[in-house]
């Protein structure tokens, strides 16, 4: 039986485990990937709010989503 949605690239599949071990390293480190991302600035919001337009546009500003026509 075939996986079809398998990944199949053999350097994707190394960055996934490199991955999952630096993640696994943050959280048994800080507990929680969420204390790892707080502590850059001491638990203090630095913004007093971020909507789901403002990620979007974050995302697209960083190459996570590749929305633009060509």
């Amino acid at each position: 039986m075939e996986i079809v949605r398998m990944i199949r690239n053999r350097l994707k599949v190394l960055s996934i485990m490199s991955n999952v071990q630096v993640f696994m390293e943050v959280r048994e480190q800080y507990g929680t990937f969420d204390r790892y991302i707080w502590h850059f600035t001491n638990g203090m919001p630095v913004v007093k709010f971020v909507g789901p337009v403002i990620i979007y546009g974050y995302l697209g500003a960083i190459g996570i989503i590749q929305d633009k026509l060509k």
